[in-house]
């Protein structure tokens, strides 16, 4: 549909500026062929407009909105993540350690298809969001274990470096 849409435009276009080399065109046909030539011009620039934002712009505001998301869970799950491996009296472990594990490790899939989904990236930005990925889940999979507690602020600390992530607490990134 976008290429009929392409090829008769410029098909147009063409037949217009033939059009108007001709010396013997009356005042009207020009005015015509000007504002058929606006209009035209018009709805392609509209047309690349639209293309650009899918290609390029809703994949980088779905990865942003993918960071945001990350940060908020680590916000909302930071007593879990910096209290690892606590258990009940059967020796079980809460509910939410296993919800912050399962969103942990989704974050993770979703950060990764979100970047990739990205045209214009970088061997450098990559290597961050590999590093932040494998954090995410080592966060995920040390919930289970009492000895992580320093290791698991670190990996919070470097996701948040990572991905850019500005701390309010401490007034950095």
């Amino acid at each position: 549909m976008l290429r009929f849409i392409v090829i008769i435009s410029l098909m147009i276009v063409i037949a217009l500026l033939f059009i108007g080399k001709n010396k013997f065109m009356d005042e009207l046909t020009q005015i015509l062929l000007t504002s058929g030539l606006t209009v035209i011009v018009g709805v392609l620039v509209y047309v690349f407009g639209e293309i650009t934002k899918i290609i390029f712009l809703s994949p980088f505001q779905k990865y942003r909105k993918t960071v945001a998301e990350i940060d908020n869970e680590l916000k909302y799950y930071a007593n879990i993540l910096c209290n690892p491996g606590m258990r009940d009296k059967g020796g079980n472990l809460p509910k939410n350690y296993l919800e912050c594990s399962e969103r942990l490790r989704r974050l993770s899939c979703k950060l990764e298809a979100c970047y990739k989904q990205q045209l214009l990236r970088s061997d450098k930005s990559f290597e961050k969001i590999s590093d932040s990925t494998f954090r995410l889940i080592r966060l995920s999979n040390a919930l289970f274990h009492n000895e992580t507690v320093l290791m698991n602020s670190d990996d919070i600390d470097r996701i948040r470096e990572n991905l850019g992530i500005i701390s309010f607490e401490k007034g950095k990134k």
